[in-house]
């Protein structure tokens, strides 16, 4: 009987503890209701209105506390790089393999993910598995446009870059011409 009684008590005070997020759990579900993939993904990326970004990581999640009580309400940075490779991604063929000329772990990461199975190769000789950030950086080699042949022997079709904050993702030989996005 006492331990039955410890019991509920326990349960009620995890659900009263666990009451906000419960809360933030249902009004990131409305807000995701009735929207496209895209949209999901813009709201997934925005640090401001999808909580789980944050969980475990008490310092961003005050940040983001206050620049909620400031009223901001988009990260810009991030909805908009999930959008452009989900636009992009329809335009390569499932059999593309894209070089990062950019060592950008967020391009990267959700590259892998957003444009699978395309492959992405951030250097021409070594290889590896990429698991952060320190790894990227420290794997990641430039190539300019003269080392196009380099990249048609790793079996690149594409290469990605960001140059004066715009993104591009062209084919190798539009890419070698110097061709503009």
């Amino acid at each position: 009987m006492i331990a039955s009684r410890c019991l509920l008590v326990v349960l009620v005070a995890v659900l009263i503890w666990s009451g906000r997020n419960l809360y933030e759990y249902g009004h990131l579900y409305g807000m995701l209701q009735g929207k496209s993939v895209l949209q999901r993904g813009v709201i997934g990326c925005d640090r401001i209105r999808n909580f789980l970004v944050s969980a475990g990581r008490p310092q961003l999640r005050r940040q983001i506390e206050q620049r909620r009580a400031a009223g901001q309400t988009v990260d810009e940075a991030l909805g908009g790089l999930w959008a452009w490779m989900m636009s992009v991604r329809k335009k390569l063929p499932v059999d593309a393999r894209i070089y990062l000329n950019v060592p950008r772990e967020a391009i990267y990461f959700y590259g892998t993910t957003i444009w699978f199975p395309r492959r992405i190769d951030v250097n021409t000789g070594r290889s590896g598995i990429i698991r952060n950030v320190e790894t990227l950086v420290e794997q990641h080699e430039r190539v300019d446009r003269g080392g196009v042949q380099r990249l048609r022997r790793l079996g690149c079709t594409h290469v990605c870059d960001v140059r004066d904050g715009k993104r591009t993702l062209l084919s190798l030989d539009r890419w070698a011409e110097g061709s503009a996005p």
